[in-house]
C-alpha cells in the first residue's frame, strides 16, 4: 500500500519513472496492488449482485418482471371510464392476484368478465400479462392482438406486446409497438423505461440513457428507472452521476438495503473507499452474513489502507463460502 501511495505522489509530480518503479514493486509484493489505480480492475474483481430492474426473466414465473409489464395504476386509470362497479372490483382483485402470482385465481376472475364492455378489454389484456409472466409469449401476443383489434387505442396492450416481441427476439416489432404506445400516450414513464430496456438489449447505451432520463423526467421518483440508470452509468464509467442517481433512490426508499450494496459498489469502483465502507456497513447491519458484501467491505478496507481489518472481513467472506476470497487473501493478507 505504501508503494502505491507513493506512486500516486510521484504521478502527481510528474515523476513517471519513479512512479512506474513503485507500481512494479507494489505488484511484485501484491498482485492486486493495481486495484488502487484501476477502476476497471476494481469493477472486475468485485463480488456483484445483479440489482438492475429488467423484464428479461425468461420462463421463471417466480421472477417478477419487477414493475415492467404490470403497473396497477395504468389499469385503474382506465377503469375511471367504466361505471360498472362489480366489474371494476373484479379487475382490481385480479390485479392484486397477479401481483401475488396467484394466476389461477386471477384467470378465473378475469374470464368471468367476458362481454362486459371496456372491462372486457382490460380483462383480455391482463390474461395476456399472465401468459407473459408464465413465459408463454405467443399466447400472450394472441391476447394483445385481440385487444388491439377491439380497440386500436388501447395503449397498454401495445406496450405489453412489445415485451413479448422482445423476449422472442423480434426487436423491430418490439420497437414498433413501443413507438405506437408512446405516440398514443407519451405521458407514461413506464413506456420509456421499457424502451430503455430494449435499447440496452440492442447495445444502444446512448438511447437507453436518454429513455431512462425521459422516464425519470415523467416520474421523478421512479426508483426502478433510477436504479437501472445508475447501473448503466456505472458501466460507462460515469461514477459521479451513478452515485447521484443512487443517492436519490435511497432518499426515496431508504428501506431497501440492496440499494446500499449497489451504491457501495459504485463508490468502491470510483475510489471513494470510506463512503463504500459506510454503505457496506449499513447493508451488513441487516444482512450480516452476505458473503459478497463482507468481501467487498474487506476490499474497500484494504484499498483504504486498513489492511488488518480488511483481511478479517476477507477471511470471513471465505468462511461464508465465497471461493474467490482465497486468492485475494493469499496475495494481500498471508
Amino acid at each position: 500500500t505504501a508503494y502505491m501511495q507513493r506512486a500516486r505522489v510521484h504521478g502527481a509530480l510528474g515523476n513517471e519513472k519513479a512512479k512506474d518503479l513503485d507500481i512494479e514493486m507494489a505488484n511484485y509484493l501484491n498482485p492486486y496492488s493495481h486495484l488502487m489505480y484501476s477502476s476497471l480492475d476494481r469493477s472486475r474483481l468485485l463480488a456483484k449482485k445483479k440489482y438492475g430492474y429488467t423484464s428479461d426473466s425468461g420462463n421463471d414465473n417466480k421472477t417478477e418482471y419487477t414493475k415492467s409489464p404490470l403497473r396497477a395504476d395504468i389499469y385503474l386509470e382506465m377503469l375511471e371510464d367504466s361505471d360498472q362497479q362489480r366489474q371494476d372490483s373484479i379487475i382490481q382483485l385480479s390485479i392484486q392476484q397477479i401481483l401475488a402470482q396467484d394466476y389461477d385465481a386471477a384467470v378465473d376472475n378475469l374470464e368471468s368478465l367476458e362481454g362486459s364492455g371496456i372491462t372486457d378489454n382490460i380483462a383480455l389484456d391482463l390474461l395476456g400479462v399472465i401468459s407473459m409472466k408464465q413465459g408463454n409469449y405467443e399466447d400472450a401476443i394472441t391476447y394483445f392482438d385481440e385487444v388491439i383489434a377491439n380497440d386500436p387505442d388501447f395503449v397498454i396492450a401495445y406496450h405489453n406486446r412489445s415485451i413479448c416481441h422482445k423476449q422472442l427476439g423480434d426487436y423491430q416489432a418490439a420497437s414498433d409497438d413501443l413507438n405506437a404506445a408512446i405516440e398514443l400516450n407519451g405521458d407514461f414513464a413506464h413506456f420509456y423505461f421499457t424502451k430503455a430496456l430494449l435499447s440496452e438489449r440492442l447495445d444502444d447505451d446512448k438511447a437507453a440513457l436518454a429513455n431512462y432520463e425521459k422516464a425519470i423526467d415523467k416520474r421523478p421518483q421512479y426508483t426502478e428507472a433510477l436504479v437501472n440508470y445508475s447501473v448503466l452509468l456505472k458501466s460507462l464509467g460515469e461514477f459521479e452521476y451513478a452515485i447521484s442517481a443512487m443517492d436519490k433512490v435511497i432518499a426515496i426508499n431508504p428501506d431497501k438495503p440492496k440499494n446500499l450494496f449497489l451504491r457501495g459498489n459504485v463508490n468502491l469502483i470510483y475510489g471513494s473507499y470510506e463512503q463504500a465502507i459506510d454503505d457496506f456497513d449499513d447493508y451488513l447491519l441487516l444482512n450480516a452474513n452476505d458473503p459478497k458484501a463482507v468481501f467487498n467491505k474487506g476490499v474497500a478496507l484494504v484499498l483504504n489502507g486498513e489492511i488488518n481489518d480488511g483481511c478479517k472481513y476477507l477471511r470471513r467472506s471465505e468462511s461464508l463460502g465465497l471461493e474467490k476470497s482465497a486468492d485475494f487473501i493469499e496475495a494481500t493478507c498471508d
